[in-house]
């Protein structure tokens, strides 16, 4: 995949966190989005292979996504590896 492809693929799932609702283009359906989740993201480098990470998350009860109790202004958590000697070497 090229860098536009993935930006375009980032931006479509951007626009569906914002619109509450992810197309994921599988059998799945949409996936509901609350208005407060959890981002946590990670980047690990290794010898051979690096990897960045967004992930999303947030609570379920009873089949439907609640919104997660978290008071962080802009609800996104620090990356990993932005600290010293944070990126992983395996």
């Amino acid at each position: 995949m090229s860098r536009e492809e993935g930006a375009n693929v980032l931006r479509r799932l951007a626009s569906g966190v914002e619109n509450a609702s992810v197309e994921l283009g599988r059998d799945e359906g949409p996936v509901t989005v609350p208005e407060q989740f959890e981002v946590e993201v990670e980047y690990e480098e290794a010898e051979e292979e690096a990897e960045l990470e967004v992930e999303l998350e947030w609570s379920m009860v009873d089949g439907e996504a609640v919104s997660t109790e978290d008071d962080e202004s802009d609800g996104m958590e620090e990356p990993e590896g932005s600290e010293e000697g944070a990126n992983d070497q395996e």
